[in-house]
Formats: structure tokens, sequence, C-alpha cells
């Protein structure tokens, strides 16, 4: 579903990581989510997507217009979301996150 979509509008408030979105990055699909918690932190504003200010229900309306009714900045932010999760969330780096926890324990 996430490559059929145009756009994902991610709107749980309080996510703690925030899959959803990277599931859909990873599909080539830009997001637009609360600026908050764990989108926050995956959600490069304007790049791969947009992050607006909680509860700024206009901003975000906005920004989900904007992206469904122009083409080329829909592309690009999906190329770039795609290039994004390549980049950061490869299985080497999930691994040594893991192995590091796991080290720390007695």
């Amino acid at each position: 579903l996430y490559n059929k979509s145009r756009l994902l509008a991610f709107i749980p408030p309080n996510e703690d990581f925030g899959l959803v979105p990277l599931e859909s990055m990873a599909c080539g699909t830009p997001v637009v989510a609360w600026d908050n918690w764990g989108p926050s932190e995956t959600i490069l504003n304007g790049v791969n997507g947009y992050k607006i200010k909680p509860y700024d229900l206009d901003d975000f309306a906005d920004k989900v217009v904007k992206v469904l009714s122009d083409d080329e900045l829909r592309f690009k932010m999906g190329r770039n979301a795609v290039s994004y999760v390549r980049r950061h969330f490869t299985w080497e780096k999930h691994i040594a996150i893991v192995e590091k926890a796991l080290h720390g324990v007695d």
C-alpha cells in the first residue's frame, strides 16, 4: 500500500519511534507528521516529508495539499526518503545497536 500511496498523513500524537513513517519512506512515500517524538527524529522537514507543530491543523492540511498537488515535490521527497532510510537504517547499524545493548547486560 505504501508503494501505491502518494503521501502518508501520520497523525498519532505521541508515537515513541514511528516505524510506520519509516516503512512509508522506504517505499518512496513522503510523510506529513506531528513534530513530536519518534517521527521528529526521522523526518527531515521539507526534504523527505514535513514535520508540523503538534495540533496545528491548518499547517498540517496545507502541507498535505502541497505535497499532493505538486508531483515534482512529491517525487523528490520520495527519492530523498528512500535514500535516507537506506543510509540510516541498515541491518548492519541495527545489529551494532543490538550488540552494544547486549554487551551492556550483566
